[in-house]
């Protein structure tokens, strides 16, 4: 297990990958994502200061209680989730680093290979049902980045309310682009599938099919575009949480 100390002085070179939200790297075969503490924060190309949205550390929370339950209840390929913590004004989420490439990087022959896998992976993910929405060992629901566009909402996240009506939910990842899905580049089989921070039960009309092209997980021209359904659906479902920020290191 990597110490704190490594985590933050240990980087390997060539593995940091800093966005404007957060920032991800390998050290001792684990993979490392966190929030960016306040003093690294980024100016936009219009010289103004990126305030990430508040949401960003229980999306991590998100992500680790999902793997726990996904790889206790499915076989669906996934890296073990070591720990989550919060430290130095960041909250951090360490899992195991699994080898190959992103199926965005393959042939279109190759692509379609790897479809038909992840297709049997998502149809085990909606043979989990539930009868209210939610994360297991969680309380709030992170919704899929797509809805946030034009930030809307973009500090808040979700709880069910208590008095909803029992429905049939199922298992969502939320955001199945090619990018997280990592496969074995000789074999092509699916080796892992990341980035679970919008997962948990929803409505099954919340996953949309981005793996069928490349590119984001975000409505491209000529798409069905059911961002305004899934905004109807949290206000009419749940009750908003606007998140506060982490304290600062020196607070």
């Amino acid at each position: 297990m990597a110490t704190t100390q490594e985590i933050s002085d240990r980087r390997s070179e060539g593995s940091d990958v800093t966005l404007f939200d957060k920032v991800s790297w390998r050290v001792n075969g684990s993979c490392i994502k966190r929030t960016l503490c306040h003093y690294e924060r980024q100016l936009t190309t219009q010289g103004d200061l990126y305030i990430p949205p508040t949401t960003f550390p229980q999306r991590l929370r998100t992500d680790e209680a999902v793997l726990q339950y996904l790889l206790a209840k499915t076989e669906i390929p996934l890296p073990r989730s070591l720990c989550a913590f919060e430290s130095i004004g960041a909250f951090f989420h360490l899992t195991e680093h699994v080898s190959g490439i992103a199926m965005s990087d393959l042939s279109e022959p190759s692509k379609q290979f790897v479809k038909q896998q992840l297709l049997q992976h998502v149809k085990a993910l909606q043979n989990l049902h539930s009868d209210t929405p939610g994360v297991p060992g969680q309380q709030l629901l992170c919704p899929p980045l797509r809805v946030n566009a034009g930030k809307w909402k973009v500090n808040s996240c979700w709880k069910p309310r208590a008095d909803l009506p029992k429905e049939d939910y199922v298992f969502c990842h939320n955001d199945l682009r090619q990018d997280n899905i990592i496969v074995n580049p000789i074999s092509l089989r699916i080796v892992a599938i990341l980035n679970w921070e919008s997962g948990g039960f929803w409505p099954k009309w919340f996953e949309m099919a981005f793996w069928e092209r490349a590119g984001p997980d975000a409505v491209l021209e000529g798409e069905v575009d059911n961002t305004q359904r899934c905004r109807e659906w949290l206000l009419k479902n749940c009750e908003e949480v606007v998140m506060p920020p982490l304290l600062r290191q020196d607070q």
